[in-house]
């Protein structure tokens, strides 16, 4: 059974029971937060309007088929059968491989950049993956969910299994308010040249550069692909 209750007086309000379940306002807020995270880390302005309405359009009500997945899920103890933690992990790794990440603090990092929580989108691939082997289990089928809803899902929410590449820029500045344009030019060269002759560009901007990045040793920061000019990336 599924009721609605709005408007309750309560420190965290319940806006919907389904059979001996809940979902509070924080329950909400906290995927209503991550889907937030998720479309703003792929989308820019009326783009990102356009499909953020979209998605929060039919929250609540993918949040209660959501919860009835999980109790039938684990109805027919699902989560022993299935190896959940292995199936993030392997995800995980695949992820980090994909993008040439180390170890699981720069994978989190990656994440925190781009603007997503990342307790929040492993709690989201832990019910998206327990809901998937359900669906495939021999009972799944009596639910009446077939193969291709998985599919359509996958193809209409690319977003909740993508992560943008990031980039991290370094350089040299050299300005010609103080020096002639040939002098600018020459002293360019003689970087070049030394880049060439395999000295280290964090060395170099520490001795060369006339901007911030002397102090950084080049570092001019990290950026998402779709943040720069499409050149450089």
């Amino acid at each position: 059974s599924i009721s609605f209750l709005f408007g309750q007086d309560v420190v965290d309000a319940i806006v919907a029971i389904v059979n001996d379940d809940i979902i509070t306002i924080s329950d909400y807020m906290t995927e209503h937060d991550t889907i937030y995270d998720l479309l703003r880390s792929q989308f820019q302005g009326e783009e990102f309007t356009k499909q953020y309405e979209k998605e929060k359009e039919g929250l609540l009500e993918r949040m209660i088929i959501e919860r009835l997945l999980i109790q039938e899920s684990i109805r027919q103890d699902i989560r022993s059968t299935a190896d959940i933690e292995g199936q993030i992990r392997s995800m995980v790794d695949g992820i980090k491989k994909q993008y040439n990440i180390g170890t699981d603090e720069e994978f989190k990092r990656m994440m925190a950049q781009q603007g997503i929580n990342y307790d929040n989108w492993m709690a989201q691939q832990e019910k998206t993956i327990i809901q998937q082997a359900l669906i495939f289990s021999e009972v799944g089928r009596s639910i009446a969910i077939d193969e291709t809803d998985v599919v359509n899902y996958y193809d209409l929410h690319p977003e909740e299994f993508t992560i943008l590449p990031t980039y991290k820029l370094k350089g040299i500045y050299i300005s010609s308010e103080d020096k002639s344009e040939p002098e600018a030019q020459a002293k360019m060269e003689e970087v070049d040249e030394k880049l060439a002759a395999g000295e280290e560009l964090e060395s170099l901007a520490s001795q060369y550069s006339e901007g911030p990045e002397k102090e950084s040793q080049g570092d001019i920061g990290t950026y998402k692909k779709g943040d720069m000019d499409k050149n450089l990336e």
